[in-house]
């Protein structure tokens, strides 16, 4: 069990110091590394991830708080967590199968839940429903046991 109590520089043991300049993105991934992991907000949890940052850490984190809800968000739209995860590369979850299993399970619910009517399901609709047929095809790919 990871201590969420604990930040990314304590449970990775590598203090990246102090951000080098001050970009939404560099200032946010820097302070994400300060933080407690369980205290982070959707919005940190969703850069930070969509950087590859933490991902044995992050991704338990972010797929409790997306079971309790599906369509969390952070600063951009209803599910943008949500697709942070699915977009990961397929070698992060031929690594880490009980994770896959349990994004699968979100993302059956997700479908559910997402408004068809909303602007932002509109727009991205067909865009994050192939992001989640290449991120479920990633099982086709594992290895056999």
């Amino acid at each position: 069990m990871i201590d969420r109590t604990k930040t990314l520089t304590e449970l990775e043991g590598n203090d990246w110091g102090e951000p080098p300049y001050p970009s939404y993105l560099i200032t946010t991934v820097y302070a994400v590394r300060k933080k407690p992991i369980g205290s982070l907000c959707n919005e940190e949890l969703r850069v930070a991830i969509g950087q590859e940052m933490g991902l044995r850490f992050l991704l338990p984190v972010a797929l409790d708080r997306l079971s309790e809800e599906p369509l969390s968000q952070g600063h951009l739209y209803p599910g943008d967590l949500f697709r942070s995860v699915i977009g990961l590369p397929s070698d992060v979850w031929l690594e880490e199968p009980d994770l896959w299993n349990r994004a699968k399970e979100i993302g059956d619910r997700f479908w559910t839940l997402a408004d068809a009517d909303s602007p932002w399901y509109t727009k991205l609709e067909r865009e994050i429903r192939e992001e989640y047929a290449r991120f479920v095809s990633t099982a086709l790919r594992a290895p056999k046991g």
